[in-house]
């Protein structure tokens, strides 16, 4: 005895239906328990107004950050002649560097305290 085609696809759907299930308890657990682990609030993502690619011309490596502060932006050199431009704040005179320095580490959150000068 043959069954009709519509009871030898309702075990695939089936399976399909449990699977599909199973997939979306996981992607929501992981999701739950990845904001669980931050502490932190979520950053808010940055608007076009804030980063934009430009043309730069510079002699730097792609991979160089120029800051210029008249402007208030960061360069992020990407290749000969392009960059992205960064809004940024600046500090107040007196409180500012000039020179060439590389960086050390990278920090999430990194603690900052001003000087008492300040």
């Amino acid at each position: 005895m043959t069954l009709p085609d519509r009871y030898r696809i309702a075990p695939k759907l089936a399976g399909a239906c449990v699977l599909g299930v199973a997939l979306a308890l996981s992607v929501h657990d992981f999701a739950e328990a990845r904001s669980a682990l931050s502490e932190r609030p979520p950053l808010p993502a940055m608007g076009p107004s804030l980063r934009k690619a430009v043309a730069f011309a510079t002699a730097e490596q792609p991979g160089t950050i120029i800051i210029r502060k008249d402007e208030k932006a960061l360069y992020l050199v990407t290749r000969q002649g392009q960059a992205l431009r960064y809004q940024i704040s600046v500090g107040r005179d007196g409180f500012g560097w000039t020179g060439i320095v590389k960086v050390g580490a990278k920090t999430e959150w990194p603690e900052w305290r001003p000087p008492q000068e300040m």
